[in-house]
């Protein structure tokens, strides 16, 4: 027989406001009642009102009382109510109940609802949408719960759908409609458990229905009956105490609600009666009751708060003991072995920690109550969650609502698993107050890239994986935990050496080394999927815990500082020095004209348009301004043509264009060795930035004395192209003197300039600043990913710049209008935005100094994505035709200390002057990109211009 714990609640329906309460003969009145059974002489919105008065009052006096009004709903006439009809009480209980039916109906298993239950549903809808058209309109429910079985759930569908945006007109549940959360199905609102009558046996039909609309159904209902087992009826008080378990879930769940629905069975509704001492009777089917209904949490229910938790979420050690799978904490001596032999640093993988139903039920409790906020830096896009130290925080009335989740926290901080974790891994003494976890949601597009976990007292590091447990996750999805071994102390390599995808109920675990324990987490790359997952940290004991050492401390303290200072000469190490222009080599004056040598020069790589004198001088003025001025159409259109077309190629043969590869849902996390060649070298270390960078015959590229010859003809191919942006463009006085002249600046040094490709799913650059001013110079060599995928599709692409416009329209001329099935124009349109917006990744962001009082446990504030960046030529004339300059919206500029954004583009030069300590990075590429990040790029020490009275002119440095 089927017991409940005793409810937390003392439940009791108040009388004096609905007919149903206060008539001596409930069981007489028909299905539908005047005004939905508010009382003659009474209004909706007294009662409404009421309510509220007595939730504020229970509020003050801080009693932890909530009243409700909840529309009790039995559901409509079944064919199992028909044959019960037809064939009498006494014969349906002997003979026919234990049928499925007779030859001319079918009442079992799980019936549906007769047409004339359809429309008692229905009339009930019709019941509320007359009062809306009345000056006392009845209050929606903001929460419903239904049983399980169909009659019941179907019920509830065609009485909500459509009314109020409560649901979708097809019963579906929409976020951002009158319901915050979807309707729940639970398994205590069901009829009598037995075996007996089967028409109370559940069917797999009407849940696979409802999970098709986004109801929510607790993870304990499988398709298999589990239920449906038992040779005894329930007797009245059994069903009484599950009713008043689940009615204490509802209120839990249905947390500062005023109104809310419950539509079950008849046999359900009189178990409801009993719980809450209404008068008991059986209503007519269809029939809906409203309730007014105070919850006051029973005596004793409120001792001290630790004394309660520690009662309900087991954080003694036996309590914590049932949390684990059975004989985890009996034994270490294996794990202890694996941990002593992992590589490439130690680490430990434990499958099905915890106790099974303990997690799913943790899991449900994630899901249904707790909301993700999306955070998103250089090294992470990810959702989380607070910090889960912060439950303890909790009202009374909201622990029941988590307390599988914090029985999870509580076992996780035992003292019993810190002694197994602590005899496992060798890491010495883990503190139980210092619980730093929160739950982690990757979704599509998120994840975090390389660190070591080296923050303050952080001891050791763990991921709980809560993945679906009913759909195994695979490797193709992404979101594995990547390990990476060292080169030397501080430098890892650049590929990972170990990978470790995600798995139900698997726990993964790492003591944090300095220099050592370098990780991170792969993209999720299906659209559909979600990496939840609970990770933190253990950390040292604090002074009045036990265990505290304070030469221990002392030594891990110096340790960690010792670590942040070599991170930091490292970093400054890893910054390439500047290589100064020849001193024989006099520095150009900002504004005066190019020579005609240089002209010459420059015309074989360069819009003709950029070189014009006023053009230049507009530039400068402009510059001046902004700081910051992006080029449009700079290369010559020949020579941009051919090699668009080249590092498109490329892209495709990598197979990256996921659209060639059957749609999005083929995305994946491209092999680390993509695009590698003799030519193309991966760049490190992946805890500062990974990249590819083509290796040229000229090493490094640096300021040269003069212009360096050219090859006639120019090559086509697109590796030589590159190499001739890079080793004798950007190196050239020729070039030196352009940029003296857009920038009022005079370049005095550079590191070596550098041709760069940003793969999808693998490559970014992480945040550095300089502690001088810098002239970022980024030629940007993007193709238009959008573009080919809006072409792939059969859709038209708008053209970007007037330069664009005679492309485009050459273009729609040779292109097919055929639709490629891997991917629609929706989608392809989709893309490009994606781009545009920033959502791909790949931009290169500007970012103002961080504040030193900022907590180092986070890695960094948010970051906003680029806006859409608008076109606008300087001037209409014939000079200016192919050329124009792109202007970055000033909106909300100082916000999130974001300076400035920048998408990737095709054919454009941008030109910075970045001020001492602005931090910039290049966002991680996400795998829906679809084609990679091209640049040629340069970073140049410049000086001020000082014309002497002579006319002679210096440089300040």
């Amino acid at each position: 027989m089927f017991t409940a714990p005793e409810s937390p609640f003392d439940f009791q329906a108040l009388d004096g406001h609905f007919i149903y309460t206060d008539e001596p003969e409930p069981s007489k009145l028909p299905q539908l009642v005047p005004n939905l059974g508010v009382k003659a002489g009474h209004t909706w919105k007294e009662v409404l009102q009421e309510v509220r008065r007595l939730n504020a009052k229970a509020r003050d006096d801080e009693s932890g009382e909530e009243y409700k009004i909840v529309y009790a709903a039995r559901h409509g006439e079944g064919h199992h109510n028909v044959a019960e009809a037809k064939f009498g009480t006494e014969a349906w209980d002997a003979k026919w109940s234990l049928l499925n039916g007779d030859g001319d109906d079918v009442w079992g298993p799980d019936p549906p609802l007769t047409d004339v239950g359809v429309e008692q549903a229905l009339a009930i809808k019709k019941a509320f949408q007359d009062t809306f058209a009345t000056s006392d309109p009845a209050p929606l429910p903001t929460s419903l719960f239904t049983s399980p079985l169909g009659r019941s759930a179907n019920t509830a569908l065609n009485t909500w759908a459509g009314l109020e945006s409560i649901l979708q007109a097809d019963g579906s549940w929409k976020a951002g409609g009158a319901l915050q959360k979807p309707p729940r199905v639970m398994e205590g609102l069901r009829e009598n458990f037995t075996d007996r009558h089967t028409c109370d046996q559940r069917g797999a039909a009407s849940l696979a229905q409802l999970r098709a609309r986004g109801w929510d159904i607790e993870d304990a209902i499988g398709d298999q009956d589990d239920v449906f087992s038992s040779n005894i009826r329930e007797n009245p008080d059994a069903m009484s105490a599950r009713v008043a378990d689940a009615l204490a879930d509802i209120w839990a769940r249905s947390k500062g609600e005023d109104v809310i629905s419950i539509t079950s069975h008849s046999g359900t509704m009189q178990a409801l009666f009993r719980a809450i001492r209404h008068p008991d009777f059986k209503p007519v089917p269809g029939a809906l009751i409203p309730l007014l209904i105070k919850a006051a949490p029973r005596s004793g229910s409120n001792v001290s708060r630790q004394q309660n938790v520690a009662a309900t979420i087991g954080a003694d050690a036996a309590a914590a003991s049932t949390a684990f799978a059975q004989g985890l904490l009996d034994s270490n001596s294996e794990h202890a072995v694996k941990y002593a032999a992992s590589q490439p640093y130690k680490h430990g993988v434990v499958d099905g920690l915890l106790n099974d139903a303990l997690l799913r039920a943790a899991r449900e409790e994630i899901v249904a109550e707790l909301r993700f906020t999306e955070k998103e830096t250089d090294i992470y896009k990810v959702n989380q969650t607070g910090d889960l130290a912060n439950l303890d925080g909790l009202p009374d009335s909201e622990v029941g609502r988590l307390q599988n989740l914090l029985r999870v926290r509580n076992a996780i901080y035992s003292e019993p698993f810190r002694a197994w974790l602590m005899s496992v891994t060798g890491c010495g003494p883990l503190s139980a107050k210092n619980k730093d976890m929160s739950i982690n949601d990757y979704r599509a597009g998120c994840h975090l890239l390389n660190h070591d976990d080296v923050i303050g007292t952080r001891r050791l590091s763990y991921i709980l994986y809560l993945p679906d447990p009913s759909d195994d996750w695979k490797p193709e999805y992404g979101g594995a935990l990547e390990l990476y071994p060292t080169v030397s102390r501080g430098v890892p390599v650049n590929v990972p050496s170990v990978v470790i995808p995600p798995k139900w109920n698997q726990y993964t675990f790492f003591t944090v080394q300095p220099g050592h324990s370098f990780h991170s987490v792969e993209e999720v790359v299906d659209p559909g999927r979600s990496r939840l997952s609970i990770s933190g940290w253990f950390h040292r004991p604090q002074p009045d815990e036990k265990g505290f050492d304070q030469q221990d401390e002392q030594r891990e303290e110096e340790e960690r500082k010792e670590h942040a200072s070599a991170e930091g000469l490292a970093s400054k190490k890893a910054t390439a020095s500047y290589n100064a222009y020849p001193e024989e080599l006099n520095p150009p004056l900002p504004g005066s004209p190019l020579s005609a040598v240089d002209r010459t020069y420059l015309a074989q790589f360069l819009n003709p348009a950029y070189l014009q004198p006023k053009t230049q001088a507009q530039l400068f003025e402009r510059f001046g301004d902004e700081s910051h001025i992006l080029l449009a159409d700079v290369l010559r259109p020949e020579l941009a043509a051919s090699l668009e077309k080249t590092l498109k190629s490329a892209d495709g043969e990598a197979g990256l264009r996921w659209w060639e590869k059957g749609g999005r849902g083929q995305a994946r996390i491209p092999d680390h060795q993509t695009g590698v060649t003799e030519r193309w070298k991966i760049v490190g270390p992946p805890h500062r930035q990974r990249y590819l960078s083509l290796v040229g015959k000229d090493e490094p590229a640096k300021p040269a004395l003069s212009n360096a010859p050219i090859p006639q003809p120019i090559p086509t191919d697109p590796e030589s192209v590159l190499d001739l942006l890079r080793s004798h463009l950007f190196p050239s006085p020729a070039f030196r003197h352009f940029l003296a002249n857009v920038t009022q600046l005079v370049p005095i040094g550079a590191r070596p300039f550098e041709t760069r490709r940003f793969r999808p799913g693998l490559d970014y650059t992480l945040a550095r600043a300089d502690s001088e001013a810098v002239l970022d110079v980024c030629l940007g060599l993007t193709p238009d990913v959008g573009r080919s995928a809006i072409d792939a599709s059969g859709g038209a692409a708008a053209p970007k710049g007037l330069a664009a416009k005679k492309a485009a329209a050459k273009r729609a001329k040779t292109s097919s209008t055929s639709s490629n099935g891997g991917i629609t124009k929706a989608e392809a349109k989709e893309l490009a935005q994606a781009w545009e917006s920033g959502d791909v990744g790949g931009w290169e962001a500007y970012m103002a100094p961080a504040n030193d009082e900022e907590d180092p446990a986070v890695y960094g504030g948010n970051v906003k994505k680029p806006k859409d960046e608008a076109g606008a030529p300087i001037q209409e004339d014939a000079d200016m035709r192919d050329a124009e300059v792109e202007e970055e919206d000033d909106e909300d500029e100082d916000d999130d200390g974001v300076l400035l954004n920048i998408t990737p583009t095709w054919n454009t030069l941008s030109i910075a002057l970045r001020d001492e300590g602005v931090m910039k990075f290049i966002k991680y590429l996400c795998a829906s990109a679809g084609g990679s990040r091209w640049d040629v790029v340069g970073e140049l020490e410049v000086g001020a211009a000082i014309q002497e009275e002579d006319d002679d002119d210096d440089v300040q440095g």
